[in-house]
Parts: C-alpha cells; sequence; structure tokens
C-alpha cells in the first residue's frame, strides 16, 4: 500500500516537475520572440523614417539664386535721365552754335558797311556835302554853324554816319533840331556812301 502510495507521489511530483520545465521553457520562447518581433518592428520603423527623409530630401526644390537679386541696385540711369542728359548737351550746343552763327552774321554786315563805303567815291561825295551839307559844315567840311568834319565824323563807323544823317542821333548823343534828317528822297544810299567816302579820306 505504502509502495503505490509512494509511487503515485512520485508519478505526480515527475509530471509537476516536468510541467514546470516545459512551461518555463515555453514562457523563454514567449518572451524571445516578442523581443524578436519587438527588434525587427524598430528596425522596419527606422528603415522607413530614413526612406521618407531621403524622398523628403530628394522632393525638396532648392531655390538657385538669381544673380544680382537682392543686391543694391547700381544699375545705370533709366533712359529718361540720360535722354535729359543728352537733350540738355544738345540745347547747349544749340545754344553756341546760334551765338557763332549771330556773331558770324554781325561780322558780315559789318563788313558789307565797310565795302559799301569804300564803294562810295570821294570826288561824288565831296560834291554832294557842298551842296547838301556845306552851308553849315563848310564846302570843305572845314566846319562853320556846324563842326568840322575832321572833329567827329572821321571816327564814326559807316552805319554811325549813315544813323546821324536820316536820325539826327551821333554816337556823341541827339544832335540839335538844326541839324537836318535827311530822307531818301533828299540823300540816297549811294549819295550818303559817296559822302562817307569823302569824309574819310580828310584824316
Amino acid at each position: 500500500m505504502k509502495s503505490m502510495y509512494a509511487l503515485a507521489m512520485t508519478a505526480l511530483l515527475l509530471l509537476g516537475i516536468g510541467g514546470s520545465v516545459v512551461g518555463y521553457r515555453t514562457a523563454v520562447n514567449k518572451v524571445a520572440a516578442h523581443e524578436a518581433h519587438a527588434e525587427a518592428g524598430a528596425s522596419e520603423d527606422h528603415g522607413a523614417a530614413g526612406e521618407g527623409e531621403a524622398a523628403e530630401g530628394t522632393g525638396e526644390e532648392t531655390e538657385t539664386p538669381v544673380p544680382g537679386e537682392g543686391e543694391p541696385d547700381t544699375a545705370a540711369p533709366e533712359d529718361g535721365t540720360q535722354q535729359d542728359q543728352l537733350s540738355e548737351s544738345e540745347q547747349a550746343d544749340a545754344e553756341a552754335a546760334d551765338a557763332a552763327t549771330d556773331t558770324q552774321q554781325d561780322t558780315e554786315e559789318a563788313n558789307a558797311s565797310v565795302a559799301a563805303a569804300t564803294t562810295g567815291d570821294p570826288a561824288t561825295g565831296q560834291e554832294i556835302f557842298a551842296s547838301s551839307c556845306g552851308g553849315c559844315h563848310g564846302a570843305q567840311g572845314q566846319g562853320g554853324l556846324g563842326p568840322a568834319m575832321t572833329e567827329n565824323a572821321t571816327s564814326w563807323s559807316q552805319p554811325e554816319f549813315v544813323q546821324t544823317l536820316r536820325e539826327g542821333n551821333s554816337p556823341r548823343g541827339e544832335l540839335a533840331g538844326t541839324m537836318p534828317r535827311f530822307s531818301q528822297e533828299q540823300l540816297s544810299d549811294d549819295d550818303l556812301n559817296h559822302i562817307y567816302a569823302w569824309v574819310q579820306s580828310l584824316n
């Protein structure tokens, strides 16, 4: 009877030990499998994250800096400013050209006056002077009621001489009312040129 009980107890003990061993191995295997699974998942997540970062890196658009963008504008002045500058320069050139033209015209007029005076005939001028002016200035221009021709008239230009006889305005000022203002009908331009040529010969 005791032998049977001992055998039964031994069998139960062996079964208990065997079950514990099996359960321990099963638990260890489960823990190992769980850890392996967790490591595999972490690796996959890290790989996916790396691929995502790579994808994002290749998907980003790189902005190429534009030369000169964001830098101070050192470009040349606009066309309007250049045109203004050119217009001012052209205007100055035009004014200089006009001044030169005016000077040339004045010179030509002066030369024309001298030429007109030199075309006068002193002998003819003396005759006209004696008949038209000799009553006051003397037949030879020596003076009388009026001054001698050698006092002033010999230093006058031809235009000044003509203005004196036409308008009574000499280079020395307004002449007295007794000085005639000769019209074209009284003395022509040719007559005045002849008289002027003779007066200049008195120097």
